[in-house]
């Protein structure tokens, strides 16, 4: 592809290089006559323009990546056993990344299953004897649990030095407001359905309606807040414990848990008919199995594998250390198909279409790509459009993460008026060309489009039929008579479209000089 060194310079060619032009736009302008003797004919050339396309191409600076990159993360926490495959390597989906260790999440499994196995027991004594029994039974129970829950918490207050663990309190906090948040939403939701008379009685009798749906919203609002507050403490609080002290806790929690529900079994034995028994006792067993179903699943996560096919790109874990967080663990690419992202302006994405071709080159090589994506929205870090493409070869090697350079078409003008650069001249930033007509040369502003190095095209001041003149004379001003060279021949003033070549931009966002043209 052939870079661009400034679209309008060839237009320039009739006035020189550098400070030569200014002196001959002078000469144009007012060419100085030292003679007396009779000056020679202006003899030029013309000619009809061409009409046809023209593309103008512009380069960017794109991103290559995976068409589809997995980053895996661990969905429990734990330290790492033993891991599998190292940066580089080919996995399959399925393949076993990393293990870890699952000592304490199968500790819990065994109390989960042990709970399951207790209410089945607990079941059978009493859907199978007598009341005074079961009730017995259900009081050893919650003795056992009592004894067991001041044992956890003894052992949690012992490590946390005769103090209440923080998080359990900082649990408690946001339980709390959770229950509030909770109430206040009930309350908002069967105002609608209060008569005037009960909310004046509920809420007292200078309170409207509308009032009170006021303050309780804004008590929403602010339990909402305590709520949020309360729980990011909680996980702040987690994130910072050490396994020793989460062991303590959790089996705490559980402890508790196990209280509750024996407490609850034995409340709810006293008086019940043989059907309300069966009920409370079904639903305990339903709960136990639940809880060892989610154990279960705990443990499976213990071993984490491949999602996808592909190829490892990161490793942030190994064996024997803690699992990282905030960090993923693996990042697995299918590479089987890389894509390129190249971000443009609003005023170039309105141009480009899905399915479009582009060039993209790295290293001196190039090789073809196809636009896959266009956002109808911007990147708000950015302001422009992240255009994504696909990688249409394998006769180079992209890798993740390299930048290359990409060029797209961003401007086309089909079946257009076309004329030569070197046909073009500029007053400050209005562009003219001569036009023969009755033996004299006559100035014609006109507006551009398109260019490329050799072409542009013309939007507004001439037809297909005018003879544009196509050669420079020093004595050329506007009503020059002039001689027409070759009268009667029709020549084009610039090649047929399919053999003009298209020019990238020398900016990678606009093209500065046609912009300026078609602003005129």
């Amino acid at each position: 592809m052939k870079k661009a060194t400034g679209i309008i310079l060839g237009c320039l060619v009739v006035a020189g290089v550098g400070g030569l032009g200014y002196g001959i736009v002078n000469r144009m302008q007012a060419p100085a006559v030292t003679t007396s003797a009779a000056l020679p004919d202006i003899v030029i050339s013309a000619a009809v323009p061409q009409q046809g396309s023209l593309e103008q191409t512009t380069s960017f600076i794109g991103t290559v990546e995976p068409d589809e990159s997995v980053q895996v993360f661990p969905k429990v926490s734990g330290t790492v056993l033993r891991t599998y495959y190292e940066v580089g390597q080919t996995v399959k989906k399925g393949d076993l990344l990393y293990e870890l260790d699952p000592t304490d999440i199968q500790l819990q499994y065994d109390i989960a299953a042990a709970q399951v196995q207790t209410s089945r027991v607990q079941a059978s004594q009493q859907l199978g004897s007598g009341y005074d029994s079961n009730l017995l039974a259900l009081k050893a129970q919650l003795s056992s649990a009592q004894a067991n829950l001041n044992s956890a918490r003894t052992n949690l207050r012992n490590y946390n030095d005769d103090e209440d663990d923080r998080v359990i309190r900082a649990e408690k906090v946001r339980d709390k407001a959770q229950a509030d948040l909770k109430a206040v939403g009930e309350e908002l939701e069967n105002l609608d359905k209060l008569s005037e008379e009960e909310i004046k009685n509920k809420y007292g009798h200078s309170k409207t309606a509308e009032e009170v749906r006021k303050d309780l919203l804004a008590q929403e609002l602010k339990y909402q807040d305590q709520y949020m507050a309360a729980r990011d403490e909680v996980n702040n609080l987690e994130d910072d414990d050490d396994p020793t002290l989460r062991s303590y806790r959790t089996a705490y929690r559980n402890a508790q848990i196990a209280y509750d529900s024996a407490r609850n079994a034995y409340n709810l034995a006293s008086g019940l008919s043989y059907e309300d028994t069966q009920a409370t006792v079904e639903a305990g067993l339903n709960a136990a199995e639940v809880g060892l179903r989610a154990q279960a699943k705990q443990l499976e996560y213990t071993k984490v594998y491949a999602p996808i096919d592909g190829v490892i790109e990161q490793k942030n874990v190994s064996d024997n250390n803690p699992n990282p967080t905030g960090t993923p663990a693996y990042v697995v690419s299918n590479k089987s198909m890389m894509t390129v992202r190249f971000a443009v302006s609003e005023t170039v994405v309105t141009n480009l279409e899905v399915g479009d071709t582009i060039e993209i080159e790295n290293g001196g090589r190039s090789v073809p790509g196809t636009i896959l994506e266009i956002p109808t929205a911007v990147n708000p870090q950015s302001g422009l459009f992240n255009i994504k493409a696909s990688v249409d070869s394998d006769d180079i090697l992209l890798h993740t993460g390299v930048s290359v350079k990409i060029y797209a078409t961003t401007r086309k003008a089909n079946d257009s008026i076309v004329i030569s650069q070197d046909c073009l001249y500029y007053d400050a930033e209005q562009p003219y060309v001569y036009v023969y007509k009755d033996g004299k040369a006559i100035k014609t502003e006109v507006k551009t489009g398109v260019s490329s190095e050799t072409q542009i095209e013309i939007t507004e001041g001439l037809s297909a039929t005018d003879q544009v003149i196509t050669s420079w004379h020093p004595r050329l001003l506007d009503g020059a008579a002039v001689v027409l060279q070759d009268a009667g021949k029709e020549v084009a003033v610039s090649a047929p479209a399919d053999q003009a070549e298209p020019v990238e931009s020398s900016d990678s966002s606009e093209v500065a000089s046609s912009e300026s043209s078609d602003a005129q």
